[in-house]
């Protein structure tokens, strides 16, 4: 049995994740996938053939992770480790205006940023 290891993007506190995961058999054969972990902090559901929707904890910050079975019918399996990194996106800022200063005077600019979450900047 051999284990493949895949990283997967952030996820974000208290939303679901799609994870697909795959691999090939050299004989051909078709693989079946099913859960061999439950995720350390969130939770994990198979909805489809090599379908999985990861949901971390809402107060949860770190990696995450579970682990999958292929099999191909025939004996032959592969364990695949999905880590998952889970954090709150950086908020957005745009670019100020330019500001144009004489010397020695006091300026001032405006950085408008937002939040993808909705949550509070500044």
């Amino acid at each position: 049995m051999a284990i493949r290891a895949r990283r997967i993007a952030w996820a974000r506190p208290g939303q679901p994740l799609t994870v697909t995961v795959g691999c090939s058999d050299p004989d051909g054969d078709p693989l079946a996938y099913q859960l061999a972990s439950k995720a350390g902090n969130g939770s994990v559901e198979q909805t489809g053939p090599a379908t999985f929707v990861y949901t971390a904890r809402r107060d949860y910050r770190g990696e995450d992770g579970v682990l999958v079975l292929a099999r191909d019918g025939r004996g032959g399996s592969a364990l695949i480790s999905t880590r998952i990194a889970v954090d709150d996106p950086a908020p957005v800022c745009a670019a100020p205006a330019p500001l144009v200063l004489r010397p020695l005077r006091r300026g001032k600019a405006t950085i408008a940023c937002s939040d993808p979450d909705g949550g509070r900047c500044g």
